[in-house]
């Protein structure tokens, strides 16, 4: 077992990383992102992403820009105003020189990445839980109509078909018609458990 001891993180020195970008051009790099920073650049791509119009290929690269644009202003001696032209930053591989200097960015990209997938993931089940919904409520709408035009006989009809079409449900597929389903026989084979 080991002892253990409190690290004192202020005697730790992340200190500022610079290179020279042209000819003369010094470059400071804080190397360095906070949870914080990493949380609001997630958030503004994934907002990116799927809140702005246009088709998805003009929403992502609207996102990198972004992305690189926000890292370079908050993390650099870089100034970002109305004459900083990303293009340039990309194909004179300035960001390639920068991003190489920023510690957690690919941590920063894999979660952003997650983020996404969980994102598409949650969108998928809204919407498939909302039209699921909407069919059923319309269904619901239909038979209601369909009931209400029923005089009690025809009512007492349909309801006993209902009740032995479920018991036939059941039978064929247990656990469908609201009924448990039987839990799995286990044999013992040749030491190990096998489920039938």
């Amino acid at each position: 077992m080991f002892e253990k001891k409190d690290i004192d993180f202020e005697k730790v020195n992340i200190s500022e990383e610079s290179f020279i970008f042209g000819s003369d051009f010094v470059v400071i790099v804080q190397p360095y992102l906070t949870l914080e920073d990493k949380i609001a650049l997630m958030g503004e791509y994934i907002s990116t992403i799927f809140s702005l119009e246009g088709d998805l290929g003009y929403r992502f690269m609207i996102a990198e820009y972004a992305l690189i644009a926000q890292i370079i202003d908050s993390n650099t001696n870089i100034n970002v105003t109305e004459g900083f032209h990303i293009d340039k930053v990309i194909y004179t591989k300035l960001w390639d020189k920068i991003r190489e200097k920023i510690v957690g960015y690919d941590e920063l990209r894999v979660n952003i990445d997650k983020a996404i997938e969980l994102y598409q993931r949650q969108l998928l089940v809204e919407k498939s839980v909302g039209t699921i919904v909407e069919n059923v409520a319309g269904k619901a709408m239909g038979l209601l109509d369909q009931i209400s035009k029923m005089d009690v006989s025809q009512i007492k009809q349909a309801s006993d078909q209902f009740v032995e079409k479920m018991d036939e449900l059941n039978k064929n597929f247990p656990g469908v018609a609201g009924q448990p389903a039987p839990a799995p026989v286990v044999k013992k084979t040749r030491g190990r458990k096998k489920a039938e």
